[in-house]
């Protein structure tokens, strides 16, 4: 059996990078399951492409994001009751970067 929050094609993956339309708010129907696509957006860092997709079904509401390097992807769900948890992370990191200065890379 296929896990709806997982195993459900992003709607996303024809949209050009940030385009919002009809496309990108779609339902996706697999047996009794309806996944219903409530964002789409993408963003290019680097050489990876990241999809953000927030969607519903019967069992809740998710964000899944979505890792694209060369076409290899990894993808992780987080139900929408952590996304404030989440958000405070990512606040915190975003402000121990600023505070840590230039990033000195060996690739030079």
């Amino acid at each position: 059996m296929l896990d709806p929050l997982v195993d459900t094609p992003c709607a996303c993956d024809i949209i050009h990078m940030k385009e919002r339309n009809s496309l990108c708010m779609s339902s996706v129907t697999r047996g009794c399951d309806v996944d219903t696509e409530l964002l789409c957006e993408k963003v290019q860092v680097e050489r990876k492409l990241f999809s953000f997709d927030l969607r519903e079904n019967p069992r809740g509401r998710f964000l899944r994001i979505t890792e694209d390097v060369g076409g290899r992807r990894d993808t992780i769900i987080i139900p929408s009751t952590g996304l404030e948890a989440v958000r405070e992370i990512l606040d915190n990191a975003i402000k121990a970067d600023a505070e840590a200065g230039p990033c000195e890379s060996n690739f030079d």
